[in-house]
């Protein structure tokens, strides 16, 4: 998770890319302006420095002196660190870099620039004027072209770009700075102010002496203000409210647990008042009845003071909890036939820490819904993984989808069956997590649910 920002910092990061940004946007700016201005300059001495040379060269090409003319463009070319191409219409006739350009023919290079009268290729800037002169023949058809290399102009146009843009970035982090501190001087109002809607979570009164000489600080205050008032009288409602729906559900959760033990108990009251019922299975029945009787007047001792849930875990024999309980949910489904009940357990768990009465109450739940649900299986194993023991309870039935498992556990799923299985999954799963443990959900081998009680 990403630490929050001091004010500072805040600041820093949004005017980051101004430091950078504007500095380099004027940096190029200036640069463009500077070389366009570059340029024109050169452009225009180029062409001035050629009308110059243009009558003498007249005079040559008119003489046709071909070794003075040759002579003379490479000695000019040479003292300005230029090279100069003299052409007719259709070849060069005299170059100052060298005498075998002389006779090929004329290429168009460079292209051209707005408002600049000279072209430009990537090495040159290309001046090209009409040879002619006072006095001279009309129909010379000769031109002179300047080929003005531009390495010097773009190092020069990047050095001031450099400087323009050190200058820049200098005056702007001055400038950040410099706002930097004042707004972190503006904002101890709104430090004070943070400090006084603290002491609002004890609902205390505080003074607005140090800002108020600041309107929306003040106004800001006294929103906050009223709306903490109106805050805790809601509060207080939905406390109350709260309190009854907590009441109302564990209502609920109460009402559907005391469902199996209490169809348990009527069974084995069957039992005892039924004739032609051997007598060993009548005093198992009587045994029973006292158990659930007292497991019933339990659960209902326990509700009280909200219907909260306590446990009380003592070393009791797992095996013969999980036993209990799967017997009463059969007791308490009676009506329910061609049902089979598989149970397997290990021998080599024998005491274990638990609420016998509570965690029996949990795994009852399970087996109910499991027999609802089945087809014709339900399978019950208690088993060692690794540390941890496990109660699964599985079926045949056409299960649970995944995204519905959560809901049901939090007692929020809405099922179609009457009596209930997301208040029943619910409280199993309560009940669990106060054992410290959790229950796991996944698809039975055996085709239909399978929720695994891991301790």
């Amino acid at each position: 998770m990403n630490r929050s920002l001091s004010f500072k910092e805040y600041l820093n990061k949004k005017l980051l890319p101004y430091k950078i940004i504007l500095p380099a946007s004027l940096a190029l700016i200036t640069a463009i302006i500077t070389a366009y201005s570059i340029l024109i300059f050169y452009s225009d001495s180029d062409l001035s420095f050629a009308r110059a040379i243009s009558p003498h060269i007249s005079t040559l090409i008119e003489t046709q002196d071909g070794p003075e003319l040759q002579r003379f463009i490479t000695s000019v070319a040479k003292e300005k660190g230029i090279r100069i191409e003299i052409f007719d219409d259709k070849r060069i006739i005299a170059s100052s870099d060298s005498t075998t350009t002389v006779g090929i023919p004329l290429k168009n290079i460079g292209m051209g620039i707005l408002g600049i009268k000279t072209k430009i290729s990537r090495d040159n800037l290309i001046s090209t004027v009409k040879i002619k002169r006072d006095g001279g023949p009309a129909n010379l058809n000769s031109n002179i072209r300047i080929f003005n290399p531009t390495f010097e102009l773009f190092f020069m146009v990047m050095i001031i770009s450099a400087i323009i843009f050190f200058l820049s970035f200098l005056i702007l982090n001055i400038l950040a700075t410099k706002i930097i501190s004042t707004a972190q001087k503006s904002i101890e109002p709104i430090k004070e102010l943070e400090h006084s809607i603290r002491k609002l979570s004890e609902f205390g009164e505080v003074s607005l002496s140090n800002y108020m000489y600041i309107e929306e600080l003040e106004n800001i205050y006294n929103t906050i203000l009223t709306t903490s008032s109106k805050l805790k009288r809601s509060n207080d409602n939905l406390a109350q409210a709260k309190a009854k729906e907590l009441t109302v559900e564990a209502y609920k959760r109460l009402i559907h647990d005391l469902h199996t033990p209490v169809a348990a108990l009527k069974q084995m009251i069957k039992i005892i008042n039924k004739e032609g019922i051997p007598q060993d299975k009548k005093d198992f029945a009587k045994m029973r009845v006292a158990e659930i009787a007292e497991q019933i007047l339990f659960q209902v001792t326990a509700s009280k003071g909200n219907l909260k849930v306590d446990i009380d875990r003592k070393e009791n024999d797992l095996n013969e909890s999980v036993r209990k309980a799967t017997g009463q949910a059969q007791m308490a489904l009676t009506e329910v036939q061609n049902v089979e009940i598989v149970e397997k357990y290990d021998s080599s768990i024998k005491s274990f820490l638990h609420d016998n009465m509570m965690l029996g109450r949990a795994i009852s739940n399970l087996v109910v819904n499991a027999i609802e649900a089945s087809k014709g299986q339900v399978e019950v194993v208690v088993k060692k993984i690794n540390k941890e023991i496990s109660i699964a309870i599985s079926d045949d039935g056409e299960g649970i989808k995944q995204e519905d498992v959560s809901l049901f556990l939090q007692g929020r799923g809405k099922s179609k069956k009457k009596n209930g299985v997301g208040i029943g999954l619910s409280s199993a799963n309560h009940i669990i997590r106060l054992h410290g443990g959790k229950i796991i959900y996944r698809k039975s081998h055996l085709g239909g649910a399978c929720f695994d009680i891991r301790m």
